[in-house]
């Protein structure tokens, strides 16, 4: 892939953001390894090492997709929510190419739009199907939530590409840290963010942590969208689900 070509959808200079990248995923590193007793990562050969991918994992903590960026060499564009992007050091998260979706409206139409996009470029794009659901309710440590479908319909919508769908796990330990945090604080972040309708939302903390790459999913042929997606949705939590609990 030529990252010098003009209209690249990344950024202006795509080689800074590359930069940008394996800056803040090696400033992390001293963080984690203060806070937490040990990282591990099994099965990071399933990511392909070039052309586009799609990662699928669960969610339940900010530091997940730190701990996926740090166990693979690839560059992963992580998709975030909206309130993230008004956060202190949001302008380096968008410099490192982390795409945040837009605080109401069209959420799944600017998922689709902008992860093309990217899947059509080789990249690899992280995603959490869960959303903020483990964050604005009182589930138990190693909960896979239910899964919303927008990315189920952005891998149908580039089907041609024939882009594998990796399912991850973040597996954090039993015993972990959950703070809960006013909802209004993220709500004054960004004043658009009325689909945090909770009154608090947890910001939870592993005591260890194990990151697991599944092998990506064995997709039938589909006839239909509404086929692929309801079975894509179903095939990745199911996966998932199971890295979480082997």
């Amino acid at each position: 892939m030529d990252r010098k070509r003009e209209g690249h959808w990344l950024a202006p200079a795509e080689y800074g953001q590359e930069v940008a990248y394996e800056a803040v995923r090696h400033a992390v590193v001293p963080l984690l390894r203060r806070a937490m007793v040990w990282i591990d990562a099994t099965g990071s050969e399933h990511v392909p090492e070039a052309g586009p991918a799609l990662l699928v994992s669960n969610h339940r903590s900010l530091l997940d997709p730190w701990l996926i960026a740090l166990s693979l060499e690839r560059h992963v564009h992580f998709v975030a929510d909206s309130w993230l992007g008004h956060v202190a050091f949001s302008r380096l998260l968008r410099a490192a190419g982390v795409i945040f979706l837009p605080s109401e409206a069209h959420r799944s139409h600017s998922l689709i739009a902008q992860g093309a996009r990217a899947l059509a470029d080789g990249e690899v794009l992280g995603i959490f199907p869960e959303g903020m659901d483990n964050f604005t309710r009182d589930t138990p440590p190693r909960t896979v939530g239910a899964f919303h479908s927008a990315f189920a319909r952005l891998w149908w919508e580039v089907r041609d590409l024939e882009v594998p769908i990796v399912p991850v796990a973040v597996v954090g330990s039993q015993r972990e840290r959950r703070v809960q945090v006013p909802a209004a604080l993220v709500r004054a972040l960004d004043r658009g963010s009325s689909h945090v309708a909770s009154p608090s939302v947890a910001a939870v903390f592993y005591e260890s942590a194990r990151v697991r790459f599944g092998p990506p999913l064995e997709l039938p042929r589909f006839a239909h969208a509404s086929d692929a997606i309801e079975r894509i949705v179903a095939m990745s939590r199911e996966a998932v689900t199971a890295l979480v609990t082997e």
